[in-house]
């Protein structure tokens, strides 16, 4: 019998957050949404459960990103 077991498979989801913030990238207030992306373990390609979590900001005008600070 053979199992395939995988990881490294990654979701991103938008979290429905959106601020407007200084943007470094674009040096003006711009829409900054957050997103979620978690990588998972995946079991005949079917993801299993999700081992790393982390949120970015994105800036909506440049797509400038940033990882956020786990508070």
């Amino acid at each position: 019998m053979i199992f395939i077991f995988g990881f490294g498979h990654q979701t991103e989801s938008d979290s429905g957050i959106r601020e407007e913030l200084y943007c470094p990238s674009c040096r003006r207030n711009a829409i900054i949404k957050i997103i979620i992306i978690k990588k998972w373990i995946t079991f005949f390609f079917l993801p299993v459960f999700s081992y790393s979590k982390k949120r970015f900001r994105v800036c909506e005008s440049c797509g400038y990103s940033a990882e956020m600070q786990k508070e």
